[in-house]
């Protein structure tokens, strides 16, 4: 379904729809109706769904297996939970795993390999999470 001859269109969309929006966009002015397209822009999640780059370091660690769903809920009582968590707390903790200055072969094997953005990309995230030691309410 698109637009109609006649109609008043409004387009809203955000950057990954970008292209779809674009498209209405055209074809709301190609059948000579008034049209208007506004991008919005990227939301705050403030936690509720990590970005792509995070996602996807998320997924190839594996996080949650150990840490819990949401990362407050961990499968051991000897796991932190690190959902809330003060992420300069996070960073360094990634930081010592990534250098062996911190001894577990789990976390040393999974934080070798990211980078010092990797690293604070979680951190940030980890930190945005609601958790027991989350300052936000």
């Amino acid at each position: 379904m698109g637009p109609r001859p006649g109609e008043r269109v409004l387009v809203v969309t955000d950057a990954p729809l970008r292209t779809i929006g674009y498209a209405v966009f055209e074809a709301a002015r190609g059948l000579g109706n008034d049209a208007l397209s506004v991008e919005m822009p990227p939301r705050q999640t403030n936690g509720a769904e990590p970005p792509p780059d995070v996602a996807a370091l998320l997924a190839k660690g594996a996080c949650a297996s150990c840490h819990g769903e949401q990362f407050n809920k961990p499968i051991d009582g000897s796991y932190p939970k690190i959902a809330g968590q003060y992420p300069d707390y996070l960073l360094k903790a990634l930081n010592d795993y990534h250098k062996g200055l911190r001894k577990n072969p789990i976390m040393g094997a999974i934080a070798k390999p990211l980078s010092k953005a990797d690293m604070q990309n979680l951190a940030a995230y980890y930190g945005s999470l609601p958790g027991p030691l989350s300052h936000r309410k």
